[in-house]
């Protein structure tokens, strides 16, 4: 729903008020469209369900090579993907995608 242009357009549309909290105006938005107790609800996690972590991770190994990922990043990028990292996977995952959008749009 963060992406649906109507979203947008109405969020802009809205003038910022001093010292509302910063989901006040999608809370209000969705108060009409979902139920109270899904607002209220505490938050929660969620897996991405990414298969096995060797993959993503024997993907993060090749992506050292990518110019992007070389040049538009730090150096230290590496290390959030290594091997017994929390979440090394998700973000290895990540970085694949992000070096194949990079290589699609010659951002390199």
């Amino acid at each position: 729903p963060l992406l649906d242009r109507r979203v947008i357009e109405w969020g802009l549309s809205r003038p910022p008020v001093e010292g509302e909290p910063p989901k006040a105006p999608l809370r209000e938005f969705l108060r009409r469209r979902v139920p109270q107790r899904t607002l209220e609800r505490p938050k929660q996690g969620f897996s991405l369900r990414l298969g096995d972590p060797q993959v993503w991770l024997k993907h993060a190994d090749r992506l050292h090579e990518h110019a992007f990922m070389r040049t538009a990043l730090s150096p230290s990028w590496t290390d959030a993907c290594a091997p017994g990292t929390n979440y090394a996977h998700a973000r290895a995952y990540a970085m694949t995608f992000l070096a194949r959008w990079a290589e699609a749009h010659d951002a390199c």
